[in-house]
């Protein structure tokens, strides 16, 4: 089977098709040029965003629905900072710390849901994170806008593991999912605030492995409510710690974790070849949609990994190339 075949196959978006499709700069005109359509057909959904957002976040989960129905699912949370240091202009834009340079930067941030198996990797969610000095009483946390991606899927999905960072371990969002019995497991800051036992103080000062451990696990409480707190040896020197709401056995701690890289990837490959970071237009809602539209790009590639049984998902890319 070949890539043409497999987007055949799928409803695929012009929009999306064409940031597929278009290997240098990702602009309005090498966009259109990619696919052989003027710039009015393409941008047409842009005048009106709203409903072309509802339409292919609506699209992915359907394809979610369809690829994962009978696996072990797991819903994954991070954040991502699209940097644009030359776009003052753009709504909800400010400084925030952008993860591939190492340094504060101009630009918009987005909280991301990304739906797996371990394997194939869909993303279905998106939320503007607008700092609380420009969005005011409009403002919510990271950990609200999670909950509000959540509460979409839930009634949709058997989501067997919530993954999220460090983030994303706040009190609110923790008795959220408690509340609804969902299991989760994130990494958890180790200077909080913590009870073992008879013992109350920062997570790193009154848990930590023993000589020769690499693996410990203990039952405390955060801000009155009871998790499982897990210790883990990084490398030499290097600790990390967690959280989940039931426990989960030192064998199956570090991959289920590791589940979590899948939507560093997914940012990854959204930024250096789908042309995330590339869209110009002002308005927020504008951004959002071009988002949707590389969310879906993303998940075409996806497919057609796994269909073509390829290596990577850039390698789906790059074999769309006109």
């Amino acid at each position: 089977m070949k890539l043409a075949e497999v987007l055949a196959k799928t409803n695929i978006p012009d929009y999306s098709k064409a940031l597929m499709s278009t290997a240098s700069h990702k602009n309005c005109i090498t966009l259109a040029k990619s696919i052989n359509k003027s710039h009015d057909i393409l941008y047409g959904n842009f005048r009106d965003p709203i409903p072309s957002i509802n339409t292919l976040r609506d699209q992915l989960i359907n394809l979610a629905e369809k690829e994962l129905s009978g696996k072990t699912t797991y819903l994954i949370f991070d954040d991502s900072q699209i940097s644009k240091p030359h776009a003052k202009e753009i709504e909800g834009i400010d400084i925030g710390f952008d993860g591939s340079t190492g340094r504060p930067e101009l630009g918009l941030q987005f909280v991301s849901a990304l739906l797996s198996d371990g394997d194939i990797k869909i993303p279905v969610g998106l939320e503007p994170y607008i700092s609380k000095q420009i969005a005011g009483k409009h403002f919510k946390t990271k950990s609200e806008l999670a909950a509000n991606i959540f509460l979409l899927l839930v009634d949709i999905f058997k989501i067997d593991l919530v993954l999220g960072d460090a983030h994303y371990a706040t009190k609110t969002f923790l008795i959220f999912l408690s509340k609804l019995n969902q299991r989760f497991l994130m990494k958890f800051p180790c200077n909080r605030a913590v009870q073992i036992r008879n013992k109350k103080g920062q997570l790193k000062k009154i848990f930590r492995l023993r000589k020769n451990e690499h693996i410990r696990i203990i039952r405390g409480v955060f801000d009155d409510n009871s998790y499982y707190f897990y210790v883990v040896k990084i490398k030499p020197g290097i600790t990390a710690y967690f959280i989940s709401l039931d426990q989960i056995d030192k064998e199956e701690l570090v991959r289920l974790y590791k589940i979590r890289w899948g939507i560093e990837l997914y940012h990854r490959t959204a930024k250096q070849h789908l042309g995330w970071k590339q869209c110009q237009m002002r308005a927020i809602e504008k951004q959002e949609l071009h988002s949707f539209y590389v969310m879906y790009a993303y998940a075409m590639a996806e497919l057609a990994r796994t269909k073509l049984k390829l290596e990577s998902t850039e390698d789906a890319i790059n074999r769309s190339y006109a």
